[in-house]
């Protein structure tokens, strides 16, 4: 249930970059969700609107993108997605790897005013 404090977190950060400026309203707040990142889309979007905002928030919506598992390979030299998280293996070579170059993310992307 630590998404209830992620979404917490998502609302202070927007709060404190538009603190200085005249903003009536966020109408979106765009994303990023790794597939590692250890965060339930569903949970986030449901405790996202459980909590109580101020008029700034009002009909405010939480659009996320869901990020694959990139890993760079250096047998190979290039980046490959992963489909099985669980084995980091370049789909070139075959090679194991441990560098992982996305998947991991929770980002706010963009704000909508």
């Amino acid at each position: 249930m630590h998404e209830l404090s992620i979404a917490q977190n998502i609302i202070d950060t927007v709060v404190a970059s538009v603190k200085n400026k005249k903003i009536s309203k966020i109408k979106k707040i765009y994303i990023s969700l790794g597939v590692l990142s250890g965060v339930e889309k569903d949970s986030l979007l449901f405790n996202f609107n459980l909590i109580p905002k101020d008029k700034l928030f009002e009909k405010t919506k939480l659009l996320i993108k869901e990020n694959v598992l990139v890993v760079y390979c250096p047998k190979c030299k290039i980046k490959t997605i992963i489909k099985n998280s669980f084995v980091l293996r370049c789909s070139l070579c075959g090679n194991l790897t441990s560098e992982i170059i996305e998947g991991k993310e929770l980002r706010i992307d963009k704000i909508e005013i």
